[in-house]
């Protein structure tokens, strides 16, 4: 799917590159003196300033680059730096709603980092980002919009990658019937009170 103008608005062309270190870079956080790759495609990219004196990142060699045409990729992305950002504690808490179902934080304390499909085994394959523990098992996958149906040993999480693009701190899943199991902090998701069928 294509990339609406208001996201490409607000997360500009490429959202962060990475430096030598593997690290992601912000464009208002970037040195022109140093050297950069687009996160998705791998090639080296430039760090420039517009005419309203904003920085951004753009590819070198103009080519084709699915992070600059797929939300989804976008999404990705976004979700990425989003979660990168969180476990430095900045930001927001990040919240999973259930359908019908109160919405459970994301245990900061127990996820030591996050990666991208990748670089990522086949076991992890039908995820496109993957919410590591301390001792280096998976705790959380995500995918974006119906791309990957193979079957996976964790639980994955399928996500509209508008809604991550309106508001990365909330993640609902695009089934409302999509089963994922609780935050092992969480004693479980809480029941409803619906109160218009009860009996009293």
């Amino acid at each position: 799917m294509k990339i609406r103008p208001k996201y490409r608005k607000k997360y500009g062309l490429i959202p962060y590159a990475l430096n030598q270190l593997e690290q992601a870079v912000m464009p208002n956080a970037a040195n022109h003196r140093e050297s950069y790759r687009c996160p998705e495609c791998k090639r080296p990219v430039m760090l420039r300033t517009s005419k309203l004196k904003r920085k951004f990142f753009a590819h070198r060699v103009k080519r084709y680059c699915k992070l600059e045409r797929s939300s989804s990729v976008l999404a990705k992305h976004v979700l990425r730096l989003t979660f990168e950002q969180w476990l430095k504690g900045k930001g927001d808490p990040i919240e999973v709603s259930h359908f019908c179902q109160s919405r459970q934080s994301i245990p900061r304390e127990e996820i030591a980092y996050v990666k991208i499909n990748s670089s990522m085994s086949s076991p992890l394959a039908a995820a496109d980002l993957v919410l590591f523990d301390n001792f280096d098992v998976p705790f959380r996958a995500f995918s974006f919009d119906h791309r990957n149906r193979s079957v996976s040993p964790i639980a994955v999480m399928e996500l509209s990658s508008e809604e991550v693009l309106s508001n990365p701190y909330l993640l609902s899943p695009l089934y409302p019937n999509s089963q994922t199991p609780p935050f092992k902090s969480d004693s479980g998701p809480e029941q409803l009170s619906l109160s218009l069928f009860s009996s009293d």
